[in-house]
């Protein structure tokens, strides 16, 4: 019973998420979306802890998921802005870096690549082991400890710090 207190408020927020998602504000659309709500926050507590690679119990933060999902929407939306610019002007210089992650588990790292991927300017070509192939429309540096710096930006630390397991790199 306390385990279903705690699943309450996380299922209650994407329940409110999905009703402005769907723009459709009846009793109806409000229960169905508490109860996928529910759904996703049993899954992600009962199920996401099994893919780990190490096999370990984690521990995953609602908070910090919010918190990385508000970090990268942010970041989307300033990149977008900024690589808008850079086209216009012309002032842009595509390569190619190699970057290191300190993320060992393959999940977490997917998520970066994919965020990295999501965020206008980079894309994530290939991973191997704890580095990221990134094609970067502002290469202004071909170093891969300061362009990992520019690239990842806060996304590693933030992944980190949602998930109770890692240490902060």
């Amino acid at each position: 019973m306390i385990k279903l207190k705690s699943y309450f408020l996380p299922a209650a927020v994407l329940g409110i998420i999905w009703v402005i998602l769907t723009e459709n504000h009846n009793v109806y659309n409000l229960v169905s979306g508490f109860a996928i709500g529910m759904f996703c926050v049993f899954f992600s507590n009962k199920v996401l802890p099994l893919i780990s690679s190490k096999n370990e119990k984690v521990k995953v933060r609602f908070t910090g998921i919010l918190k990385y999902l508000a970090y990268l929407l942010r970041q989307i939306f300033y990149s977008g802005f900024d690589t808008i610019f850079k086209i216009i002007r012309g002032d842009f210089n595509i390569g190619i870096v190699e970057i290191e992650t300190c993320l060992e588990d393959d999940l977490l790292a997917s998520v970066l690549a994919l965020s990295i991927t999501l965020t206008p300017g980079t894309v994530a070509l290939h991973r191997r082991d704890n580095k990221l192939e990134v094609l970067w429309i502002d290469c202004t540096t071909s170093d891969p400890q300061k362009a990992g710096t520019i690239i990842k930006k806060d996304f590693e630390r933030i992944l980190l710090n949602s998930i109770k397991r890692y240490k902060n790199c």
